[in-house]
């Protein structure tokens, strides 16, 4: 398999320029806490900034970040934890020794062994929880892009607007999302 990262975060800002990077995926590595841990070799090598000296480093291990995800055939958007590996032992070694890897980032990888990673981003990612909300089917509710939720301020709605109070109060009864349309047709006092 092979995996290629297209963003990372809570990242080394060095790393954050070396992105998007491949990993060539060469075997699992069983850890004391979980069993799912993989051993990568890196295509190119990153460059790695600790104590004022610039290290290269060749392999990482990577996993997937939520429990009842995997690294997986075909995989997208699939949110990863990236340690780099800093002892060289490592990577001849059975199991995973957390004294020899330095955790680093949340990457977003796609496996493209078989497929091309994708060029645009998108806000559906892989595994259980986007299954359990309909993620990626079609569906006449808004859901926000980031720079809409960086944006939206909720104005304060009095309860003298029947309006309003009528269409939260439907909402809330019906246990669904409240539509663009509702929300954007409500008069606003600020």
């Amino acid at each position: 398999m092979e995996l290629v990262v297209t963003a990372v975060d809570n990242a080394p800002p060095e790393l954050n320029e070396q992105v998007p990077f491949n990993i060539k995926v060469l075997r699992m590595l069983p850890g004391r806490d979980r069993p799912d841990y993989w051993l990568g070799e890196l295509a190119k090598p990153l460059f790695w900034l600790k104590a004022n000296h610039r290290i290269q480093i060749d392999h990482v291990v990577v996993c997937a970040r939520w429990q009842g995800m995997q690294i997986e055939p075909r995989v997208q958007h699939l949110p990863i934890g990236i340690a780099y590996v800093t002892d060289p032992s490592q990577v001849a070694g059975d199991t995973l020794d957390f004294d020899k890897c330095q955790y680093v980032a949340i990457g977003l990888a796609h496996e493209t062994s078989e497929q091309p990673a994708p060029t645009f981003p998108t806000p559906i990612q892989a595994g259980t929880i986007g299954r359990a909300f309909g993620a990626g089917q079609s569906s006449s509710y808004w859901l926000p892009s980031i720079s809409e939720i960086r944006t939206f301020r909720t104005p304060a709605i009095p309860e003298s607007s029947p309006l309003c109070a009528a269409k939260r109060t439907q909402a809330i009864s019906n246990r669904l999302p409240v539509r663009v349309s509702q929300i954007r047709q409500a008069p606003l006092e600020l």
